[in-house]
């Protein structure tokens, strides 16, 4: 199942959705929410430190770059971001999409690379 480009608080919402639907129909092969994978579609801007998550914003501005300070980005220093995809790990996503709108540059992509994944693929 892979719902994203929302907030986190509506993605618990229809996260329950699902929760409901499968408890409710149990005559269709006794689904269990517990065993759909779960994915989250996302847009992840990082910065490592608050600073240059500044800059890296203005950046963007000034080259015309789309940038939207919303409920659909997620932007932030590597710790930011490895506190809300917890988050998602904990409610059961398994399975993450993400989308870095700083491309071609590659800060977001490397900084990703280098504190976020490790964490995970330790675990």
């Amino acid at each position: 199942w892979n719902y994203g480009l929302c907030s986190y608080a509506r993605y618990v919402d229809k996260i329950s959705v699902l929760k409901n639907y499968c408890n409710n129909n149990k005559s269709d092969n006794d689904r269990s929410c517990r065993n759909i994978i779960k994915a989250w579609h996302g847009i992840i801007f990082l910065g490592s430190n608050e600073d240059e998550l500044k800059n890296r914003k203005e950046m963007m501005l000034d080259k015309k770059m789309i940038w939207k300070e919303s409920e659909l980005v997620i932007a932030g220093t590597p710790d930011t971001i490895l506190r809300e995809i917890k988050k998602y790990v904990d409610i059961g996503v398994t399975y993450f999409t993400i989308y870095f709108p700083d491309l071609p540059d590659m800060i977001s992509l490397q900084l990703f690379a280098k504190n976020i994944i490790p964490y995970f693929r330790n675990k």
